[in-house]
């Protein structure tokens, strides 16, 4: 007979398509962040703001279950999740989270992508990134 699959977590829940992987190292590069799962956990919260949502097509980076950036955000995995499902009962779903999640770091990737071309600088992108994320946070 065969085992019945768990829900439990895969190894590897953060899934991030290939396509941004110039960017993510952009970003990695400016040193204002922990590790590349953060900048992940960033993008995600551009693309959340900016309703921007793309699902991974072509793989690229991939953050491990084990990472604590990983673990330890779980919470606003399913927060992400919710708020796009509007169904608590994806918070049980935590692959199903940062899928989810992922879709919005594709998305915030873009935006950062395109926020990036449009500066002349490294500094100028920096700059632009602490404008934008000042006028989220400040919008309603």
């Amino acid at each position: 007979m065969a085992k019945k699959r768990t829900s439990g977590l895969v190894t590897i829940p953060i899934r991030i398509d290939k396509e941004h992987d110039e960017i993510i190292d952009v970003l990695d590069a400016f040193g204002i962040f922990e590790d590349r799962n953060d900048i992940v956990f960033f993008a995600a919260s551009v693309g959340f703001k900016k309703d921007e949502y793309e699902e991974t097509k072509k793989l690229g980076f991939q953050g491990r279950a084990d990472q604590a950036t990983v673990k330890n955000n779980l919470n606003k995995a399913q927060f992400l999740a919710f708020q796009k499902e509007q169904d608590k009962s994806i918070l049980d779903d935590k692959n199903k989270s940062y899928k989810i999640l992922c879709g919005f770091a594709n998305g915030g990737f873009s935006i950062l992508n395109d926020w990036y071309k449009d500066s002349e600088t490294p500094e100028g992108f920096l700059n632009k990134i602490l404008n934008e994320m000042y006028v989220l946070s400040t919008m309603k």
